[in-house]
C-alpha cells in the first residue's frame, strides 16, 4: 500500500497547457508515495495535448476536465471536493510545474502527527539550478508592496531555511491541508481566479486558530515560469494587483490599508521609473491597471488574461 493510500492523502494537480511539466510533477508524486489513484488531475480546457498525455502516462488518476479555464482557485476546489468525497484526510495542492522531493510527503505527515491543530504544511521551495536558491520558505507580512512577501526569495539555500517553524502564511504551490481544517474554514475563494487565494486561505486558518508549518527539512523545486509568465510578467502583475485589492476588501485591517496606500499607491510612480531600465515597464503598468480594476469591483476572468487579452500582454 502506498503512503498516500495508507494516510488517505490526495494530490490535486491543476493543468492549463502545462506541456511536459505535468509529467515531471506526476513522476515526482509517484516517487514520493502517491499512486495514480490518489491524484486528482483537473484540466482547465487545455489545447496543447498535455492533459491527454498525462492521462496516458499515468492511467488511473481521478480526472476532471473543464470546458473552459476556470482559474486555479476554482479548479483546485473541484479537485479538493472530489478528494474529500473519496475520503481524503489530507489534500495536497501542488502546482504542475513543481517537483516534490521523495521524502517530503512522509516528513510533512510526521510533523503533522504531533498536533491535530496543525492544518497546513509546505516544504521549502527551491528555484531550479545550482547552486540551489530559495523560491519560497513560507510567506510573511511586511511593510512593503503587496500583502505578503516570499521568505528568502532568490537567496542561497542554507540552514536558516531548513528547519520546521510555525508561520502565518504558506504558498499554494505545494500545500498539504488537513481535511478537518478545510471543512472548518472552507476551500479557496474562487473569485481570486489565480494568485492571493493561498494568502486568503491561510488568513482564515489563522483566524480560526489552526496552526501552519513550514517544513524546511524537505524541499520541492519550482520551475515558476508558469502559465501566466511568472516573475514580472504583465499578466501576473495584473492579477496580483487586482487580487490584492480584493483581499484587502475581504480581510484588510487598518495597518494593511495604510501599508498598501504608502507602498503600492504612493510609491507606484517610483516603482514604474525603476522598472524601465530592466524592461519591466509593462509589468508595472499592468499592476496599476489591476489595482484600478480591483477598486472598480472587477474580477480576473479567463478571457482577460489570455495572450492578447490586453494591450499589455
Amino acid at each position: 500500500m502506498s503512503l498516500a493510500a495508507s494516510q488517505q492523502v490526495y494530490a490535486v494537480v491543476i493543468n492549463w497547457n502545462g506541456g511536459d511539466q505535468n509529467l515531471t510533477c506526476l513522476r515526482a508524486l509517484v516517487g514520493g508515495g502517491f499512486d495514480a489513484q490518489h491524484v486528482v488531475f483537473v484540466d482547465n480546457a487545455s489545447v496543447d495535448g498535455s492533459s491527454q498525455l498525462a492521462m496516458k502516462r499515468f492511467s488511473g488518476m481521478e480526472y476532471i476536465r473543464n470546458p473552459s479555464n476556470l482559474g486555479f482557485a476554482e479548479a483546485a476546489n473541484q479537485g479538493a471536493e472530489r478528494a474529500l468525497s473519496l475520503g481524503a484526510r489530507w489534500v495536497f495542492f501542488i502546482n504542475n510545474d513543481l517537483e516534490l522531493a521523495p521524502r517530503a510527503l512522509q516528513v510533512m505527515l510526521q510533523k503533522a502527527s504531533v498536533d491535530k491543530r496543525i492544518a497546513a504544511l509546505s516544504p521549502r521551495i527551491l528555484m531550479p539550478g545550482n547552486p540551489p536558491r530559495i523560491w519560497a520558505a513560507a510567506m510573511r507580512e511586511r511593510f512593503g508592496p503587496n500583502v505578503v512577501q516570499l521568505i528568502g526569495h532568490r537567496k542561497p539555500d542554507g540552514p536558516e531555511f531548513q528547519t520546521t517553524k510555525e508561520v502565518s502564511h504558506l504558498t499554494g504551490a505545494a500545500l498539504l491541508v488537513r481535511s478537518e481544517a478545510l471543512r472548518d474554514v472552507g476551500l479557496f475563494e474562487p473569485s481570486y481566479f489565480a494568485y492571493m487565494e493561498d494568502v486568503d486561505l491561510c488568513a482564515r486558518l489563522g483566524a480560526a486558530h489552526w496552526k501552519i508549518l513550514h517544513v524546511g527539512e524537505e524541499s520541492a523545486v519550482h520551475d515558476a515560469s508558469g502559465s501566466t509568465g511568472g516573475g514580472y510578467s504583465a499578466r501576473r502583475k495584473y492579477m496580483l494587483g487586482l487580487n490584492t485589492v480584493l483581499y484587502l476588501k475581504r480581510n484588510g485591517r487598518l495597518r494593511h490599508w495604510f501599508r498598501f496606500f504608502v507602498c503600492d499607491f504612493l510609491a507606484w510612480p517610483l516603482v514604474f521609473v525603476a522598472s524601465l531600465p530592466a524592461g519591466n515597464g509593462r509589468g508595472a503598468l499592468a499592476k496599476a491597471l489591476g489595482l484600478f480594476h480591483g477598486f472598480l469591483g472587477k474580477r480576473v476572468r479567463a478571457k482577460t488574461v489570455e495572450p492578447g487579452g490586453s494591450w499589455l500582454w
